[in-house]
Formats: C-alpha cells, sequence, structure tokens
C-alpha cells in the first residue's frame, strides 16, 4: 500500500520522467542491486552473478561503478538489520520505514511537476533510496510481524488470509500503477508519488493504531495483552 508497486514499475517510472533508455536502464540495475542488498543473506548468489556482470557491454561506466558501490555493503546491512530489529524492535522499524517512504515519495511527487535535468535524476535516485528504506524496513519486518501477533491456534489460517489479501491488493496496485505511469492512460508520470504517499500515510496511521511491539514478549504474554485489550501503543510499555 505505500510504494512496492510504484517501484515495481521502475523502468518506466524513469522514462516517463523523461530520462534516456540507458540511463532508465543503469538506475533499474542500480535499484535492483540495491533491493537486493538489503536482503544480502539469502540472495548471496545473485548479487554475484549481476557483480560479474556488471562489466558487461550493457552497462555504461557509471552504472559499472554504481554497481560496484552498492554491492560492497550487503553483509553489513543485513547484519545490522539484525542488530536494529533487536535493538529497535518491530513496531518502530515498520512506522519509521513507512514514515521514511511517505517523505521520499512526496518528494518524488513533488519533482513530478517540474521539468530540469536535475529533477529527473533526483526522483531516479530518491526511487532507488525508496526500494533500499522498503526492502530494510517493512518488506522483511511484515513476515515477522505475521508469525508473532497471530494466535498459535489461528496462525495457519492467518498467514494464508494475509498472503491472499497481500496478493489481491497486488492484482488491484498492478491495475492502477501502469495507468498511473502510461502517458495514453493517466499520464501522472512521477506526480503518482503524491498517490502512493497517500496511501503510505494511511497506512502508517493504521499501523500506529493496530499493530502491536512483540519485541521480547512470549506467545503467552501477547495472548494476556490481547484478552485485556491493551492498545496497540502501548503493548511495550505494559
Amino acid at each position: 500500500m505505500s510504494d512496492l508497486d510504484f517501484t515495481s514499475f521502475r523502468s518506466s517510472s524513469f522514462q516517463q520522467a523523461g530520462m534516456a533508455v540507458q540511463a532508465s536502464y543503469d538506475l533499474n540495475l542500480a535499484l535492483n542491486a540495491v533491493s537486493q542488498a538489503a536482503i544480502a543473506e539469502s540472495r548471496m548468489p545473485l548479487i554475484s552473478s549481476i557483480y560479474r556482470c556488471s562489466s558487461s557491454a550493457l552497462l555504461s561506466p557509471g552504472a559499472v561503478r554504481i554497481l560496484r558501490l552498492l554491492l560492497r555493503v550487503p553483509l553489513l546491512i543485513k547484519l545490522s538489520y539484525f542488530v536494529v530489529l533487536t535493538r529497535f524492535g518491530r513496531r518502530t522499524l515498520y512506522l519509521s520505514g513507512l514514515a521514511t517512504m511517505a517523505v521520499v515519495l512526496l518528494i518524488i511527487g513533488g519533482m513530478g511537476f517540474t521539468d530540469s535535468t536535475t529533477a529527473k535524476w533526483v526522483s531516479g535516485a530518491l526511487l532507488v533510496f525508496l526500494n533500499l528504506a522498503y526492502n530494510s524496513t517493512l518488506g522483511p519486518v511484515c513476515y515477522t510481524l505475521v508469525a508473532e501477533i497471530s494466535s498459535t491456534r489461528l496462525r495457519a489460517k492467518t498467514i494464508s488470509l494475509s498472503r491472499v489479501a497481500y496478493q489481491l491488493m497486488n492484482i488491484i496496485c498492478g491495475i492502477i500503477v501502469p495507468r498511473q505511469l502510461s502517458p495514453a492512460e493517466w499520464n501522472w508520470g512521477p506526480k503518482s508519488g503524491l498517490f502512493w504517499a497517500g496511501s503510505a500515510i494511511l497506512t502508517f496511521c493504521y499501523v500506529w493504531l493496530r499493530v502491536p511491539e512483540t519485541r521480547n514478549r512470549s506467545y503467552g504474554e501477547l495472548d494476556l495483552l490481547f484478552e485485556n485489550h491493551i492498545p496497540a501503543w502501548r503493548f511495550s510499555k505494559t
């Protein structure tokens, strides 16, 4: 609901912002590299393949430099994620990720009203950062939350229903986003960021009210907190 499907059409986003095909390709590859860096531990073979291809004639020298810089840090990002998850908790990471993406999407949307070359490259760079923010906060944390918040007896059904809801939203967003970016349809271009910023803000409000902190809590303690109707924002202090 915040930005995942918007960044899924990144090549189209870059080109609709006015970038050349080669430049959009370079940024798209950098964005993929950032995604892999954010979830590096399970994707090291793929990262290595991307790195080996970085000297390919398909890439401009600038793209090669970007890739080599980004791919130096994957393990540090992954290791720091475990530290941050333990230190700050799931709810804090999720909310901070949503807040960060909302701000970035607002900036991208604002850049849509400017036709300068600088604005185009800023929008592209922010999309890369947006993907990093998602894959280092919301992306991995959501799986932890679904497993920890659902009750033991209903966990399988809860996870199944959440996955179905996720796929339904993917279908809806897959219909909306191409129309937002297509010149033959709505032709919003980078201004689409304003729409997704609004979605991220609404999701932030929902998470603040409904998603509790599960860090350092046993399943029994979580059951007691739910049974006593403790507000989500007070779970960590009760």
